[in-house]
Order: C-alpha cells, then structure tokens, then sequence
C-alpha cells in the first residue's frame, strides 16, 4: 500500500495565542523586540562595569526579564514555522528577526555572564 503522505489532522498544534501575537508578520512583534532592545541598553547602561557596586541580585533579574521577553518571540516564531515549513517568506521573517535578537543580545548583554564570572566570591555570597 502505498504512502498517501502524513494526514494534516496528526500534524502538531499549539495555541500560539498565548503569545499575544496575531500573526508572526505582526507589526507587535517589531515592536515587542524594539521595546526589549531599549531594556537591553538600559540594562547595560545600569550596571556594565558595575556589578560589584550595585545590587547583583537585581541585575539577574532584570537580566532575567529582558530574557524573558526575548524567549517569548523566539518560542512564537519557532512554533509558527514548525507548522509552516514550506513557507519561504515565514522562514525570512523568523530569521530577520533572529538576528535582530541577536544583536540586542550580543550589543547589550552578553556582557553580563563575562562579568559575572569574573566577580570575587566575595559578592556572589
């Protein structure tokens, strides 16, 4: 018997509206990460250079949150092209906005896991 090809009905589904996006072509999306890259540099301009000055345990938390809203987009855009392989201007736009994630983390955070590894015991307990 031969294969008729997988049947649509067994594919994954996820309720991508937990997201709050409407569409990964959405205009909310620019503007969620537009948002997250002024968090990033205010991130950075806080606490860059200061780590061992200023609260560490608040520092990892906004980090956190920053990270938090990145993950969010990623999760919304891998799901949706999971679902969609065959879309070529889907797969543009997941990697459009993969590197936009990338440069708001390499340009304002990736920083942080540097200097928090050269920090003395001392502040870390």
């Amino acid at each position: 018997e031969a294969d008729e090809g997988v049947d649509a009905t067994s594919l994954p589904r996820w309720d991508l509206s937990k997201f709050g996006f409407s569409s990964p072509f959405s205009g909310d999306i620019d503007d969620h990460l537009d948002e997250t890259r002024k968090l990033a540099e205010g991130f950075k301009a806080k606490y860059e250079g200061k780590l061992g000055d200023l609260s560490l345990l608040s520092a990892i938390e906004e980090y956190e949150q920053i990270s938090i809203r990145s993950a969010l987009v990623s999760s919304y855009l891998h799901l949706s092209y999971d679902t969609a392989l065959d879309d070529d201007s889907l797969k543009k736009r997941k990697g459009a906005l993969s590197q936009k994630q990338s440069e708001i983390y390499g340009n304002n955070l990736e920083w942080f896991s540097l200097d928090v590894a050269e920090l003395d015991d001392v502040v870390l307990d």
